[in-house]
């Protein structure tokens, strides 16, 4: 591969080595794509390393970026063949063209880029010589613009306000920043969502885009708290420290509404006293033994920076562990290092992090099947997200995952698992004892009291989220209704079924309901309870995919362990695929409505989804092509593997009247579920279920409706 040669993601390159490549063998098919990428010009090249950027950010997925890295790598190579320099929106335009012409023909696309990556015979087949004719016909339309310098990147400018009076940091001061950073500090990738990993292949390690957003907004809060650290040792170690508060309570959304309290509340903390006995004696008069507590956080830094690379979040758990035994060990004695390196010792072996947060778990990013190795006030993002969240949890303990972990670990302390005493035996020592971990009892109290499902005990003065199963259901029906009902088979329908058409609006509602639902039960400890279970749930994947767990049960995979252990040690076979695409789907369009908060309450005149494809110019929408396509893939991977018919989508796709939600929970309202306006019942009657319902229609004579016959379906959790 060229040096200049974009570096795609590997979950993107896997995606287009496999459609355009599928007949040949891995090694092959990695080559066949170096070739590709080696030979675009440097316009096209930065296009893709946009595209792959986007992949990493999860705004796009692998399957409609390898779509357009298609079209990129036709266009690209035909630019370089012409030898000419076109500019950034011309090279776009041409890449538009190219689409166009290959969505008229796919196959010929396919072709042509096999043909490109020199697969084919020297003689083209010729609706290939055809297609790229006409790729070079519409290259010629394209004006060439004047030999020029490269395109100057945008300068990273961080705004605020700091006694100095300045106010802005430009991308030079911004790298000195990031690199003064990167010899003292790292992210820990094991406790964090995606998008704050770090880029780079073989080894390289390079700040992502989601890290450098990070860095900038805790900069841009600090310039406005005069409080931008200077470029020397003490000022990057009150800096970790921000950083490091931040990702340990999980408030690292520069984004959030809240950022800039959250950076805030961190300062308070850094700027206050050591001593919890240290009082003000009078103005600007303190004790003579005044510490702050930054004082103790840069003398942890001291020690760790001497002989460690330091995790952002260990350093800040450790600086507040030194804060509470500052009145025995001070910076200044002798067993402060001692204490300091031990605790951070013990942090690094922590599986999972932390247990509390109150930001639910946003990055339960599940291994794939075949892996070898703010806007609306009365819709919060943080419980949708906590309430999606235990929904994964759920579906992991519907596959039998934390009972397969559990009985692993089980075996390995009655020493029947061939393992020696090495690093992979101590994690599943650790997570035995671990007592942080969430009993099957618990688990099944927060499933109930959050998702409505069944056999949890939440007491008799809690009610269940008893709607959430419908309110999801009827989502994801609008969604695929819409979906069906916009394509050309559906226009073409005869058979009169669906007279009324599924509008954008049908599902704006339905989501609304949801995100409504999910705010109301998402409050307080729920937020906690998600945190935790996630938590719980990452360290039982890692059990699952150890080597050496994976060895002694002779398969590839962690899901190929849940289902040996589940066969030989519980007797039953688990539906690892459903339960596994119904984790995955949800987490992802419950993402897409937890990010756009403000779409759902208020109609603003546009149309909901995203019409046409990417690059074409389509009327503006308040969903982006990306959101569009992650909403409309997730519904229809749902249905499929619920094997859901098109009667009963049809049925749950019709709008129903929308009913008085509170968005908050009512004081002394724990009885009814925190529905507002009405006293609580002391001593309501039990609650008959749906066939008892049935049965005692039919002992009276009266013959039952479709919505009471539809209510004892059971539906999928």
């Amino acid at each position: 591969m060229a040096d200049n040669a974009p570096t795609l993601p590997q979950v993107l390159r896997n995606e287009f080595a496999s459609a355009v490549f599928p007949d040949l063998s891995a090694p092959e098919r990695n080559a066949a794509v170096s070739k590709l990428l080696s030979h675009l010009d440097p316009a096209t090249t930065k296009a893709v390393e946009n595209l792959a950027q986007r992949v990493r950010d999860k705004k796009i997925s692998p399957e409609n970026a390898s779509e357009e890295l298609g079209a990129m790598v036709i266009a690209g190579q035909a630019i370089t063949a012409s030898g000419k320099t076109y500019s950034k929106d011309a090279t776009k335009g041409f890449v538009e063209k190219v689409i166009v012409k290959g969505q008229q023909d796919p196959g010929t696309k396919l072709n042509t880029l096999r043909a490109l990556a020199e697969l084919d015979d020297s003689d083209k087949p010729e609706p290939v010589k055809t297609y790229m004719r006409d790729v070079s016909t519409a290259l010629h339309t394209i004006s060439p613009e004047p030999e020029s310098q490269p395109e100057t990147p945008e300068p990273i400018v961080v705004t605020g306000t700091t006694n100095n009076g300045d106010t802005t940091m430009d991308e030079t001061e911004f790298q000195e920043v990031l690199d003064k950073i990167d010899s003292i500090y790292a992210f820990d990738e094991s406790k964090l969502p995606s998008r704050l990993h770090y880029d780079g292949d073989n080894g390289s390690r390079v700040f992502s885009v989601g890290q450098k957003a990070l860095i900038s907004g805790v900069i841009l809060a600090m310039k406005r708290l005069n409080a931008m650290p200077r470029n020397d040792d003490a000022a990057f170690a009150a800096m970790g420290a921000v950083m490091g508060i931040l990702l340990l309570e999980g408030r690292h959304d520069p984004d959030a509404a809240k950022f800039f309290d959250y950076v805030k509340d961190a300062v308070n903390e850094l700027n206050s006293a050591a001593d919890p006995n240290h009082a003000e004696v009078g103005n600007d008069v303190f004790e003579p033994d005044f510490t702050l507590k930054r004082d103790v956080f840069a003398a942890v830094a001291k020690v760790l920076s001497d002989d460690n690379e330091i995790f952002f979040d260990s350093y800040a758990s450790v600086g507040r562990q030194m804060v509470d035994i500052h009145d025995s060990v001070k910076p200044n004695d002798k067993g402060f290092a001692n204490a300091v390196e031990a605790r951070y010792a013990n942090e690094t072996l922590k599986l999972g992090g932390g247990s509390g947060g109150g930001n639910g778990v946003a990055y339960l990013d599940l291994p794939p099947l075949s892996d070898p190795s703010g806007g609306s006030d009365d819709i919060v993002k943080e419980n949708i997200t906590a309430v999606s969240s235990i929904y994964v949890v759920y579906q992991c303990e519907q596959m039998m995952l934390f009972s397969a972990t559990d009985r692993i670990v089980e075996l390995f302390m009655a020493g029947l698992l061939p393992m020696a005493g090495d690093s992979t035996a101590r994690l599943l020592d650790q997570y035995y004892w671990n007592h942080d971990k969430v009993s099957v009892t618990g688990r099944s109290a927060q499933y109930t009291r959050a998702l409505g499902a069944p056999g949890g005990d939440v007491g008799a003065d809690v009610s269940p989220n008893s709607e959430f199963n419908s309110l999801l259901m009827r989502v994801i029906s609008s969604i695929s209704e819409y979906e069906r009902q916009n394509s050309v088979g559906n226009l073409l329908d005869q058979t009169g079924r669906r007279a009324v058409p599924t509008s954008g609006e049908y599902v704006r509602k339905a989501v609304r309901d949801l995100a409504a639902n999910c705010t109301l039960y998402g409050f307080a400890g729920v937020q906690f309870a998600a945190e935790r279970l996630g938590n719980q749930l990452k360290s039982a994947m890692q059990i699952l995919q150890l080597p050496r767990v994976r060895e002694i049960y002779g398969v590839n995979n962690m899901w190929q362990v849940i289902e040996r252990v589940a066969q030989s040690e519980f007797g039953t076979t688990v539906n690892v695929v459903k339960h596994r695409t119904m984790a995955e789907e949800v987490r992802k369009l419950m993402q897409v409505i937890a990010e756009n908060p403000g779409v759902w309450s208020v109609t603003s005149g546009q149309p909901l989804f995203h019409s046409g494809s990417n690059y074409d110019y389509a009327p503006a929408s308040d969903l982006s092509f990306a959101d569009t396509s992650t909403m409309m893939r997730a519904a229809q991977y749902f249905l499929a593997v619920n094997g859901i018919q098109s009667d009963q989508v049809y049925e749950y796709s019709q709008p129903v009247d929308t009913p008085a939600l509170p968005s908050i929970p009512g004081m002394g309202m724990f009885g009814s579920g925190g529905q507002s306006g009405s006293a609580p019942v002391p001593s309501a009657p039990p609650v008959q279920s749906p066939i008892n319902n049935l049965q005692n229609m039919a002992a009276s004579g009266r013959a039952p409706t479709a919505a009471d016959v539809r209510s004892a379906v059971p539906l999928p959790y």
